[in-house]
């Protein structure tokens, strides 16, 4: 073998090094909404799965994106998860203002921190800027624009969690969420009918941890859908989790029925990446 020969053979092992050292990295992650109902759950699913760093943002602890509090040695990390958010579709009919503003603003914070110091930032929207019928999802679909716009647009990427449920996790689950009702047993006796992409949050999260691993890839204007495509009403739900629906009164979504009526994700993008969800057979098949 000339010395040229074994010189190229070297320079291909070692840059092959370099890529594997630089995809198993140890990552520096924040989370923002930490102590929500994606944050928890995420939190829980990183620290089990990876031996990442991870920081959380949150009200409850202090941190108020609506304040002046600055961001403490952002340049150090190497993505921003944003989940921080005023939620609840039904809650944004009566202070409509409040969500445009608040939502709005704790975004725009974090992007001009994250462009400031060129760090990646995974922004949540919703499934609900698939069919515009609340406060809630325009302040989404804002969010989405800005987004998309420069300079934002260089460190930005969306995802659209679809209908999210969790198993009997007490601490994470939230009460006023179709599962929480389940698990409660206090599901009404009057309930629209709606057909949802209904997604496991383990699920969501894996999801996740791929955007996360591929976050200087993709563009803002193509957001990624998480969630099953594979949409069923919400008497199938409750009856694939052995609730008697006997007694249920379900009625179809009118105009007055605020929230999406429809939802079906698009996930082959997620697909492309090698996203595999693990609960989406063992819950519809």
């Amino acid at each position: 073998m000339n010395r040229m020969h074994f010189g190229i053979q070297l320079l291909l092992i070692l840059s092959e090094g370099m890529e594997m050292i630089e995809g198993n990295k140890h990552l520096r992650i924040i989370i923002t909404g930490q102590k929500g109902y994606i944050g928890q759950h995420l939190s829980k699913y990183l620290f089990n799965n990876t031996d990442w760093d991870i920081h959380g943002l949150d009200k409850q602890d202090g941190f108020d994106l609506l304040g002046d509090r600055s961001i403490q040695h952002l340049e150090t990390f190497d993505c921003v998860v944003h989940l921080a958010s005023l939620t609840g579709v039904r809650s944004s009919k009566l202070i409509p203002h409040t969500y445009m503003r608040d939502n709005i603003k704790m975004t725009m914070r974090i992007l001009n921190a994250c462009n400031e110091h060129n760090v990646p930032c995974l922004v949540a929207s919703s499934s609900s800027v698939t069919e515009l019928r609340s406060a809630y999802a325009y302040s989404k679909f804002a969010i989405e624009q800005l987004c998309q716009s420069y300079p934002y647009n260089r460190i930005a990427r969306i995802f659209r969690p679809f209908t999210i449920y969790s198993h009997n996790i007490p601490d994470c689950y939230r009460s006023n969420m179709l599962y929480g009702m389940i698990v409660d047993n206090r599901v009404p006796n009057e309930i629209w009918n709606a057909k949802r992409d209904f997604t496991h949050v383990d699920d969501v999260c894996s999801a996740l941890q791929l955007l996360i691993l591929n976050r200087n890839n993709g563009t803002p204007d193509k957001p990624y859908d998480i969630g099953y495509r594979n949409p069923i009403s919400t008497k199938e739900f409750l009856e694939l989790h052995s609730v008697d629906t006997s007694l249920i009164t379900f009625k179809e979504p009118t105009e007055e029925y605020s929230e999406s009526h429809f939802t079906c994700a698009s996930p082959a993008p997620l697909f492309r990446l090698g996203w595999s969800p693990a609960n989406n057979q063992r819950i519809y098949s």
